[in-house]
């Protein structure tokens, strides 16, 4: 493996301080530096999402970390394939690692350092699940009262061609594949995959992935949470603020986590998530049919704007 995790997504939007209100009451933390806003999980020092100014709303970067060996075995797969990379960030965002653009022109940073430790849970209450555990202990008093993610752990993009991102993403990043979603339009010779979720070797079941789309863009970031609690004060805590349209709570198939979206001032999405599968470098990938692996094992409808590409069309 190449990359160790997903270090931030980096957006420009019109205006990041509209970013920063609404990432604020999803609950993280705001610093602002210059024309940029970066968000940031409570008490880990790491950006996980980044606004940088501009005239709308596009996927800018991602960022990913990895060991000095990694960066080195990226490198070597960029030359290889004939791509130029450089130490210097493109406008607006900040230097650190290598750059340089995937198959679809989206700026890719992978930088030398390990991920910040996330926030831990250790003292909030054990659930009574399995066995009873908690035991003249009222759970009520100390369940969270905010909503604090921990860290983010995955997100997905929209992309022109799956198959054709999961080659490249898998060959220089060394992502590996875990499952895909297949469908088989009326007339097609086999099913295509519309949905390729991908690891870093072990750990979640994904960290990064991509949706079939006639062009690039921000589907969803993810952010852990420690349970149905704290996703449902998060969701109070949105609508709020003025938050319109949300889609859970509910278990995915394909990684089993426990889920609610809710819809960003742009017409992306952000996600609350707990629960997710485990895989080490043993796990088998598989394609999927859509009826085998729904979006959603259980929870309410799948709002029509699920997979709706909202984004404009990059220039250039």
């Amino acid at each position: 493996m190449s990359v160790t995790s997903l270090k931030h997504v980096a957006l420009t939007v019109p205006d990041p301080a509209v970013g920063r209100d609404f990432y604020q009451a999803f609950g993280l933390e705001a610093q602002e530096r210059g024309d940029k806003v970066a968000m940031r999980c409570f008490g880990r020092d790491q950006d996980q999402i980044v606004m940088l100014e501009g005239p709308e709303k596009r996927l800018h970067h991602y960022a990913f970390t990895a060991t000095e060996e990694g960066v080195a075995s990226v490198v070597e797969r960029l030359k290889a394939r004939g791509i130029d990379f450089f130490t210097e960030a493109p406008e607006g965002a900040d230097n650190g690692g290598i750059w340089f653009k995937d198959f679809e022109g989206m700026w890719v940073n992978v930088v030398d350092m390990a991920p910040a430790e996330p926030v831990s849970y250790e003292d909030l209450p054990e659930p009574n699940v399995g066995r009873y555990r908690r035991v003249d202990v009222p759970a009520w008093r100390s369940a969270p009262k905010e909503p604090r993610p921990r860290r983010l752990g995955h997100s997905l993009m929209f992309t022109s061609s799956v198959p054709d991102a999961q080659e490249f993403y898998g060959d220089v990043l060394g992502l590996r594949l875990s499952d895909r979603i297949m469908v088989q339009p009326p007339g097609a010779p086999a099913p295509f995959p519309v949905v390729a979720f991908m690891n870093v070797g072990a750990g979640d079941h994904h960290v990064f992935g991509f949706v079939q789309s006639d062009r690039r863009a921000f589907h969803h970031a993810s952010f852990e949470v420690s349970g149905i609690d704290e996703m449902a004060i998060g969701k109070d805590k949105l609508e709020s603020a003025g938050a319109k349209m949300c889609f859970g709570l509910g278990r995915h198939a394909l990684g089993s986590n426990l889920f609610h979206y809710t819809r960003d001032p742009w017409g992306s999405w952000v996600e609350y998530f707990a629960d997710i599968d485990q895989i080490t470098p043993a796990w088998q990938a598989t394609d999927w049919d859509e009826t085998e692996a729904p979006v959603a094992m259980w929870g309410p409808p799948q709002p029509e704007e699920f997979f709706q590409n909202h984004e404009a069309a990059p220039k250039g």
